[in-house]
């Protein structure tokens, strides 16, 4: 709820479980899926990834398999917008 979405605790494991490999889990999914990581991951601070990057490949690998012109203007720090 944190994270503004509304699916409680059953809808989010019922969704996750019962989907097929490969499946785009959603915006939900991909929350639970980085939160899932950062529990199995050890706690040091050096090892730390920020729960941001985890979500965040998802979506920069889908940009990379788009045309070149739209990668090379998202990687262009001078044009790219956070």
């Amino acid at each position: 709820r944190l994270a503004g979405r509304t699916e409680d605790e059953a809808a989010l494991r019922d969704a996750w479980y019962l989907r097929q490999p490969g499946d785009d889990p959603g915006p939900a999914g991909t929350i639970l899926a980085a939160w899932k990581r950062l529990a199995s991951r050890s706690s040091h601070v050096r090892r730390f990834l920020p729960a941001g990057a985890l979500t965040r490949r998802r979506g920069e690998r889908r940009l990379r398999a788009s045309k070149p012109p739209l990668g090379r203007v998202w990687r262009n720090p001078q044009t790219r917008r956070d």
